[in-house]
């Protein structure tokens, strides 16, 4: 009789276990460098650029660039650790409360396929329909909303997560076969998850838009719109999608695409 594959023995180390392995081992030895001299040196590269943009150099005393250094880790730290946490904190709460949830995860176990080349499939379709499309929707809903009548906009920051759990969930429950009324736990898991997502989509977006505006590009600016819109949900996706690996790969990932994202927008700035 064909062993199971969920009583197979797990295969072994591959190459993104290794990478885990080894950035772990680098962090441990230099976090203390990175916090120390990460956030200052990114703050300070916001005041020069900031410098050079406006043509402006100042003379600076020792206490007076004392103070510029202190400023520039305060808004280092600030902007990072926000970023850090919009991409870490929406899936947390998702895989904590629905994936991993025995009766979940029990159902999501059942519904595996049993031969190798369509379970890469089935995952894909997992943090689609889980993470990646929930939070485009929810970018859209609140682009719209802002857009069309901003004076809801607050209002839509709550509901419109709502809205887009329940269909998502409805969705989830039926493709995943999973037992009745579970998608009330992916409301209750993903909301908060979702609109965090959103809003950093369509914080990063409301905050490129002037400047992309005044590009004389034509068409292409559409395409960074839509690029915005579907890259920052996607890389918030990867970021809380990376927990099913473990917590250090989730928090390695959204510390990298904090720093992508904080350096798109400073060099988006500068151009």
């Amino acid at each position: 009789m064909q062993q199971r594959w969920i009583d197979q023995p797990a295969s072994d180390e591959d190459v993104f276990d290794r990478f885990l392995e080894s950035s772990s081992g680098f962090l441990d030895q230099h976090i203390s460098v990175i916090l120390k001299a990460g956030p200052p040196l990114f703050g300070f590269a916001i005041f020069v650029f900031y410098f050079y943009r406006h043509q402006f150099y100042p003379s600076f005393d020792l206490f007076q660039f004392s103070s510029l250094l202190i400023a520039a880790a305060a808004i280092g730290f600030t902007i990072i650790g926000l970023l850090v946490f919009a991409l870490f904190s929406p899936g947390i709460s998702i895989y904590q409360l629905f994936i991993q949830h025995k009766h979940v995860k029990g159902d999501l176990k059942s519904s595996l396929p049993y031969l190798e080349d369509r379970r890469g499939w089935w995952v894909l379709k997992l943090g689609s329909l889980v993470f990646w499309l929930p939070f485009i929707v929810c970018t859209l809903g609140l682009m719209a909303v802002l857009m069309l009548a901003p004076s809801l906009f607050p209002l839509s920051v709550v509901l419109v997560p709502i809205a887009v759990t329940l269909l998502f969930g409805l969705i989830i429950q039926m493709v995943f076969e999973l037992k009745p009324f579970s998608f009330l736990r992916y409301i209750w898991a993903a909301d908060v998850g979702v609109m965090i997502a959103g809003l950093l989509a369509t914080f990063t977006l409301g905050q490129s838009a002037p400047i992309i505006e005044g590009y004389q590009i034509g068409v292409w600016k559409w395409a960074i719109y839509v690029a915005v819109v579907l890259v920052v949900p996607l890389i918030a996706a990867l970021c809380a999608f990376f927990l099913i690996a473990g917590w250090n790969a989730a928090l390695h990932f959204s510390i990298f695409f904090a720093l992508v994202i904080a350096l798109y927008s400073g060099l988006l700035r500068m151009v």
